[in-house]
């Protein structure tokens, strides 16, 4: 998929996302299962060539790998559920993708339970490299 379709299609679904958020109409239950499947198919925009960012050890690997989340969708849908409209595009900023193998995805999902951490501070403490596809540096994670 063309750079400039998958752009498109990221903007799409931040779209769904902002107008989703602005219902008055609709139960909250209902904004927070469409948002949280919103923010799949945002980060799923591309995959998984086109994700920007992979795992050393995925990247490696000639199996498929695994969609995780860089910051948990949960954790980003909630603050998304609470914020003003003037703070849903950073928030929709974290939305990002991460390519890694199974057994690091079964590591962050455990370090999930043990510790409150989100973001790139969650590879760092499980010890998963990852790369930046756009510029091939690793990230100082």
């Amino acid at each position: 998929m063309p750079n400039d379709e998958r752009e498109r299609e990221r903007a799409s679904w931040r779209a769904v996302i902002r107008q989703t958020l602005a219902m008055t109409d609709v139960l909250e239950g209902h904004k927070r299962r469409c948002v949280r499947h919103a923010l799949l198919y945002l980060t799923r925009v591309g995959w998984p060539r086109g994700i920007r960012y992979w795992s050393v050890a995925a990247r490696a690997q000639s199996t498929k790998p695994q969609h995780e989340h860089v910051y948990r969708r949960a954790v980003m849908a909630e603050a998304l559920l609470m914020a003003a409209p003037n703070e849903v595009d950073a928030i929709l900023d974290q939305a990002v993708a991460c390519a890694v193998t199974a057994s690091e995805h079964a590591r962050l999902t455990q370090l999930d339970r043990e510790l409150d951490l989100d973001g790139w501070a969650r590879y760092l403490a499980a010890g998963v490299p990852v790369v930046d596809l756009t510029n091939e540096g690793n990230r100082s994670t």
